[in-house]
């Protein structure tokens, strides 16, 4: 009931702040999938409540780009950009949330993962799509990022 509440509240203020045929600027948000990186050894591990203040504290770091916890019991590693190349689906092995941040016009509560996590290319500066981007690729067994200085 909570989660059809939240929906219905993000649902009613994302068309109250819509004009029609308008359209959002695009911002960095975070989209979320069921499964872990590959490989925790260039990650920082931080206490959290919850899987929310995970994504907050990768959002509060200026090129922190993927969050990922196991568990609530367990801390949020946070990646910063060039700093992990695959993240395995919880049925290929995986465990857990990982939120992957991108940079999109769609609204937070209407995010298309599937769409922002295959084939699409992001930046680390929101008017330099030029240097420092990442490009996340949907895989049999998960996601790939695959990085760029240019």
């Amino acid at each position: 009931m909570r989660n059809i509440l939240i929906f219905a509240l993000c649902a009613l203020a994302s068309s109250a702040a819509e004009a029609p045929g308008s359209s959002h600027s695009p911002s960095f948000k975070f989209g979320t999938v069921h499964g872990e990186p590959d490989d925790y050894a260039n990650s920082t591990s931080v206490q959290v409540k919850n899987f929310k203040e995970c994504i907050e504290k990768c959002s509060a770091i200026f090129d922190c780009i993927v969050a990922s916890q196991k568990s609530p019991s367990e801390p949020c590693n946070l990646f910063l950009w060039n700093s992990v190349e695959k993240v395995k689906r919880n049925d290929s092995g995986g465990e857990g949330l990982t939120a992957f941040r991108v940079f999109t016009e769609q609204p937070s509560c209407k995010l298309n993962v599937a769409l922002l996590l295959n084939g699409k290319k992001y930046q680390i500066y929101s008017n330099d799509t030029q240097h420092y981007l990442w490009t996340i690729n949907a895989a049999a067994d998960g996601w790939t990022i695959k990085y760029s200085r240019s």
